[in-house]
């Protein structure tokens, strides 16, 4: 058994190799076609902005990459076709410096802008309903931003900070989120010790400028009498009839089998080790590990999450939370 799991997970390593060498990485005309392409590549001394994407097979474009100035502002549709995603890790490092989504985009994946140091300026679309694990970790520039009610998932550490003395991902940092009263941004920062703002409309906003003042509202804990510390929005002004997902209630991350808060390649292998009998699985390593949802823990989903440590195409399900 043992010869047989190494050379499962032997072939995996060759199979990341493969996929990070080759693309496109299915035939061009099969179902789920997955193509990565890029868009007007600049001549000589053109500023024009370079984006990497793919074409989703439900002909929806996800953007996973950007090689252009430091002002972004992302097409809301590619060859006649919407574009409803940034991909994981799709900006990572890079310099921008002001960043407009469109409206039509539903979510940011993982990592998606990270460690953007330059990044001052960030415009959100009210159709935005995820902002994935570590999607501004460590734009420490971003001093403040607005986030749309329409958001109901952030992921862990989405505006955190990296602690250099230990590599660990604090949750909390100077960044000020703007939100809705009630909303699930409100909540977010409740319970990560982020510091918000309420604001009364909920738009598409300008977030370069960083509250000041003594009315600027902003806390990290709400203090009061009229203050409202429950995640549940209440009263006649209430913008829901459902109670926010909250961060309290999120145990799971899914593909982190040993709960460190990251997705590794030894996450892959404690899967393919569950998946071959050589491990024992509890109801919560089963739960982060079944990736494609069939019940059961199988080298297919250990494949996914070595793929996404890999930086490869994997499951959008990898990477967030569940409760």
């Amino acid at each position: 058994m043992m010869i047989k799991t190494a050379a499962v997970i032997a072939a995996m390593l060759v199979a990341v190799g493969v996929l990070q060498s080759t693309q496109p990485l299915y035939g061009e005309n099969e179902p789920g076609t997955y193509e990565s392409i890029i868009i007007s590549p600049p001549a000589d001394n053109d500023t024009t902005p370079v984006f990497k994407y793919t074409k989703q097979s439900d002909m929806t474009i996800r953007i996973t990459g950007y090689n252009g100035g430091s002002d972004v502002n992302i097409p809301s549709a590619i060859d006649s076709l919407p574009v409803t995603g940034i991909g994981t890790t799709a900006f990572i490092g890079s310099n921008i410096k002001t960043a407009v989504i469109p409206k039509g985009v539903t979510f940011i994946d993982n990592s998606a802008f990270k460690n953007c140091k330059s990044l001052k300026k960030v415009t959100l679309p009210n159709t935005l309903t995820e902002i994935g694990p570590y999607a501004f970790c460590d734009c420490t520039s971003l001093k403040s931003i607005v986030i749309p009610k329409s958001v109901t998932y952030i992921g862990n550490g989405a505006f955190g900070v990296t602690d250099e003395k230990t590599g660990k991902i604090n949750s909390s940092s100077d960044i000020v989120l703007q939100c809705t009263e009630g909303s699930y941004a409100e909540s977010y920062a409740k319970a990560n010790g982020l510091k918000y703002k309420l604001i009364k409309k909920d738009t598409d906003s300008d977030t370069s400028s960083k509250p000041t003042g003594k009315d600027s509202d902003i806390s990290s804990k709400p203090t009061g009498k009229d203050s409202d510390t429950s995640s549940k929005p209440t009263g006649k002004n209430s913008d829901t009839d459902r109670e926010p997902v909250t961060p309290e209630k999120q145990k799971y991350m899914i593909g982190d089998a040993d709960g460190d808060k990251y997705i590794t390649s030894a996450d892959a292998l404690t899967a393919l080790r569950i998946s071959a009998g050589l491990d024992i699985s509890n109801e919560k390593k089963t739960k982060v590990c079944d990736i494609d949802k069939d019940g059961h823990v199988t080298s297919a989903d250990a494949l996914d999450i070595l793929r996404h440590s890999a930086g490869l195409k994997s499951s959008s399900r990898i990477g967030t939370l569940e409760y």
